[in-house]
C-alpha cells in the first residue's frame, strides 16, 4: 500500500469517526436513537429493543446514518478519484 492510498484511507476514516460523533450528539439532542444504545438494549432483550424503535430511530438508523456517513467520506474518496485519473 503506497503512502497516498493509506493517507487517502486514513482521512476517509477520520472524517466517517466526527461525522459520527456529530451524529450521536445530534441524536442524543433529537431524542433519536444511537446504534450505542440500541445494540445495548438489544443484547439484554433484542425484542424489546426492536420494538421501542420509533419510526424516526428506523429512519436515523437505516437510512439517515449511514447516508451522512458517505458523505462525510465522499470528499475523501472523491478526491482520491480525481487524483488518481491525472
Amino acid at each position: 500500500m503506497s503512502g497516498r492510498s493509506f493517507t487517502s484511507i486514513y482521512l476517509a476514516g477520520l472524517a466517517v469517526l466526527i461525522g459520527a460523533i456529530l451524529l450521536n450528539v445530534l441524536a442524543g439532542r433529537l431524542g433519536l436513537s444511537t446504534w450505542y444504545a440500541f445494540l445495548t438494549a438489544a443484547a439484554s432483550d433484542p425484542l424489546g429493543a426492536v420494538s421501542g424503535l420509533r419510526a424516526g430511530d428506523w429512519l436515523f438508523l437505516f437510512v439517515i446514518y449511514p447516508g451522512l456517513l458517505g458523505a462525510c467520506a465522499y470528499p475523501v474518496i472523491a478526491r482520491r478519484s480525481s487524483d488518481s485519473h491525472r
